[in-house]
């Protein structure tokens, strides 16, 4: 009993300089301490190293001095053997667990270098979310709203969105995916547009443009603009829903719209600029006759 309160006092530091001269006139005390050494830095609790340590100096106590020998030994090699195991178990989950997640507030953009050096540019509203420590094995970006990429050449990678899964080779493309709607603008390059509705990828190169509503019914056109006009403050929307129009105000102005009994499905396109909301609701909403009020960070259509 003596030598276990010796052995809890040496692991936890407690022990006095003279109990320690006797501890170390043991003869397990070189292989104690080889394991302890060995240990250090791996994720093992004090009670189970002081539990394996004890074992260690119970096998002294065999018949045969070879044979203890022997089993120390072998004692030792397979519990450093698991520790490893389970540090390397531990270190990978926490490595592949690493998620980087960006999330950019209304009227915000924010411009984002990935670790190959390609560039991804967040529009208002919108989150990015990629595994830095896997990147080099799966170059996987989840993004939840809308982006603009600057893919280098060479560098595969795969966008994923609520609606699908856009895959890209060095290439330049915009993507808006909101409410199970998903929109996607080539700019350069091609990329393999894949609807969570088909298992066939729609293949787009320059100024090729698709949009998968909400019912997975596909509009395709060709897009001479730039897409990524909305990171110089110029937003242009194809073909969209007053509904869809409303909400990107509400973003790119931090405000709130309240819509009344205007028809919230009717189609059109718009362009609208963010640095004046009055002239904004003018060119986007005004082809449909609709009149506003503005109250600080309130509108009201009618």
């Amino acid at each position: 009993m003596k030598n276990d309160t010796l052995l809890h006092q040496w692991i936890n530091g407690t022990i006095s300089s003279e109990d320690l001269k006797i501890f170390k006139e043991r003869p397990e005390y070189p292989e104690l301490k080889r394991l302890y050494e060995a240990t250090e830095g791996l994720n093992i609790d004090r009670p189970s190293l002081e539990k394996s340590l004890e074992d260690i100096l119970k096998s002294s106590k065999s018949s045969t001095k070879s044979q203890s020998k022997t089993n120390r030994r072998t004692f030792i090699i397979s519990f450093l053997a698991a520790a490893s195991i389970a540090f390397v178990a531990t270190t990978f989950f926490l490595n592949s667990s690493k998620d980087i997640v960006i999330d950019v507030a209304q009227q915000e953009k924010q411009e984002i270098k990935l670790l190959d050096g390609s560039m991804v540019y967040l529009n208002a509203e919108s989150q990015l979310v990629y595994n830095e420590n896997n990147w080099e094995k799966a170059r996987n970006l989840e993004l939840t709203g809308e982006a603009f990429f600057e893919i280098n050449k060479g560098s595969k990678c795969v966008v994923k969105t609520s609606a699908g899964n856009i895959e890209v080779l060095g290439t330049a493309f915009n993507v808006r995916s909101r409410e199970n709607i998903l929109e996607v603008i080539c700019q350069e390059g091609k990329v393999a547009v894949k609807h969570k509705s088909t298992n066939e990828a729609v293949i787009l190169t320059k100024q090729d443009a698709i949009r998968f509503n909400k019912e997975g019914n596909v509009i395709k056109w060709t897009n001479v603009d730039n897409p990524s006009n909305w990171k110089n403050g110029l937003t242009k929307m194809h073909q969209v829903s007053t509904y869809e129009i409303i909400k990107e105000l509400e973003r790119q102005f931090k405000v709130s719209i309240q819509y009344g009994d205007i028809n919230l499905n009717e189609q059109l396109s718009c362009t609208f600029q963010h640095e004046n909301l009055e002239l904004a609701l003018k060119t986007s909403l005004g082809p449909l006759g609709v009149d506003f009020n503005i109250d600080g960070q309130k509108v009201s259509l009618k």
